[in-house]
């Protein structure tokens, strides 16, 4: 029986790799960064923790901001399972 792997986790660690590197790109403390995405400075903390969770929709609402908001001289780290060309 093949083992199956779920993409959650994946996403989640896109998520948060995106925000730290977008909060030493832009100089901004990541709290900014959680409101930015979010409406909420704790969201980040609380993700991270698994305490909240997001839908696909949010997910790539949230994937979106970074690729239209990252800083043109900084390169966005690689993230899993998305291609930066389909948003």
């Amino acid at each position: 029986m093949e083992t199956i792997h779920p993409i959650s986790p994946i996403y989640r660690q896109n998520v948060i790799d995106l925000a730290k590197a977008f909060a030493k790109a832009r100089g901004i403390k990541p709290a900014t960064v959680s409101r930015l995405i979010r409406g909420d400075m704790h969201f980040l903390k609380n993700y991270s923790n698994r305490k909240v969770s997001v839908t696909m929709k949010k997910y790539d609402e949230i994937i979106k901001y970074f690729v239209d908001n990252w800083p043109e001289n900084t390169p966005m780290p690689k993230i899993r399972g998305h291609n930066h060309a389909d948003l």
